[in-house]
């Protein structure tokens, strides 16, 4: 009679997918850098794998010769998907206060400013509209770009060592030329 034996990883696996739990949606959050000549600072989005839907969860940007800080508390993200840009989101503020959305009826506050960007886009420049004293000014040379988290850049350094051992590791083989032809040994 043979004997069966099963593998420990086969139990280990049977036993791990025996006490999986459902798949819980993931909010991953992206930090953003924005630079430009009259705009700089910082946001970070959050994206909910559940509604698929960004929220704004951190900002901090100076207009230059503004003495207002832009943070959440006077500035806010909407989606132009209703306007038929679905891919676009906006972020705007207020500088007086009150809650930013698209279509602001009356004359922008001084200080107030706009700019569009697609969040998928890694690197982008994207259109900034600002007001100072009362005169709209549009500055498209404003640049926007994703800054990878820790724990991506660790994943990448511990992929590039893994790769970096596996390659040394390896023998090396040698070509040696023999009277008759080309011989390869291992």
């Amino acid at each position: 009679m043979s004997e069966f034996r099963v593998p420990a990883a086969a139990v280990a696996a049977a036993v791990a997918l025996s006490l999986a739990t459902p798949a819980q949606a993931a909010v991953t959050i992206t930090n953003f850098t924005v630079t430009g000549p009259v705009v700089s600072g910082t946001f970070a989005l959050a994206f909910d794998d559940s509604t698929s839907a960004y929220s704004l969860s951190a900002l901090n940007l100076t207009l230059a010769g503004s003495s207002v800080a832009f943070d959440t508390s006077n500035s806010g993200l909407i989606s132009l998907a209703d306007i038929g840009r679905p891919d676009f989101l906006e972020i705007g503020g207020l500088a007086n206060g009150g809650v930013y959305n698209i279509g602001q009826a009356g004359v922008i506050p001084a200080d107030d400013f706009a700019f569009e960007f697609v969040p998928t886009i890694i690197s982008q420049s994207a259109g900034l509209s600002y007001d100072t004293n009362g005169i709209i000014n549009q500055a498209n040379s404003v640049t926007i770009t994703a800054v990878p988290e820790p724990s991506t850049w660790a994943m990448m350094l511990i992929g590039f060592g893994a790769i970096g051992w596996q390659l040394r590791r390896r023998k090396r083989s040698t070509s040696t030329f023999a009277q008759g032809g080309f011989n390869h040994a291992l």
